[in-house]
């Protein structure tokens, strides 16, 4: 998001990252098996046991975040790969890239998970 969008739509802005939230509490509340079946008919093809151990293997690495907070450590690695992989030239300072301050915000007043 440009900035100026997070300035011009704020509210709106934050009832996104609430709901980024909300899921990434309920995607963490789940067992491979909820999270497979969510998931089976974006992936048609591909067998559901063989989706269940993608989904365990997943939620075992911790490769989901658990809230909508942009670390600084996950943004270099990211951004090396992408330079590394030269799909970018250079990258952009975290500070110029991210503003995690309506993600600060939704964290602290905690909004349940979705049911």
């Amino acid at each position: 998001m440009r900035r100026r969008v997070l300035a011009t739509r704020r509210d709106e802005m934050k009832r996104l990252v609430r709901g980024l939230y909300r899921t990434q509490k309920w995607l963490h509340a789940q067992p491979p098996e909820a999270l497979a079946e969510a998931v089976q008919s974006f992936f048609p093809s591909v067998p559901t046991t063989l989706l269940r151990g993608a989904v365990a293997r997943y939620q075992a690495l911790g490769i989901w975040g658990r809230n909508p907070i942009v670390p600084r450590a996950g943004y270099d690695r990211l951004k090396a790969g992408l330079v590394s992989g030269r799909f970018i030239e250079k990258g952009v300072p975290f500070g110029l890239a991210v503003d995690n301050s309506l993600a600060e915000e939704v964290v602290r007043e905690d909004p349940p998970a979705l049911q």
